[in-house]
């Protein structure tokens, strides 16, 4: 027969391996990395801003790509325009393609950063 002292024993480690002392929080996860910076505040001018559009024309020797975008409030009325861009930016696209993009105004000037190009979805019939 076991002795009480050991049954003592056996519940009180059961105890505890179940329930985290008072003065201890009980263990949460780490928030998930936010690599893509999804949901960063859209509209703080010091990031920038959200930014969807399609590539027009590419002119890597002057450093701009045309781009056609829809109304970015608090930014910039829908329309065309020339962004300046980084030279692996300017590379990675090609006229036609939609773009993901956040844009900020540096001197005067807009820029495009994080560029993403969309990969567009097969039509319906081609599957």
């Amino acid at each position: 027969m076991k002795s009480p002292l050991a049954l003592v024993a056996v519940l009180t480690l059961a105890a505890c391996a179940s329930t985290p002392p008072k003065d201890h929080p009980a263990a949460t996860p780490p928030p998930p990395a936010n690599n893509c910076h999804c949901d960063d505040d859209a509209t703080d001018e010091r990031h920038g801003f959200a930014f969807k559009g399609r590539i027009v024309a590419v002119q890597a020797d002057q450093g701009v790509m045309l781009v056609a975008f829809h109304e970015i409030p608090g930014a910039l009325p829908a329309g065309m325009r020339e962004f300046k861009a980084a030279p692996h930016a300017l590379a990675s696209v090609q006229p036609g393609r939609d773009i993901l993009a956040r844009i900020e105004q540096r001197n005067g000037e807009w820029w495009l950063f994080d560029v993403r190009v969309l990969i567009p979805l097969p039509a319906a019939g081609n599957k």
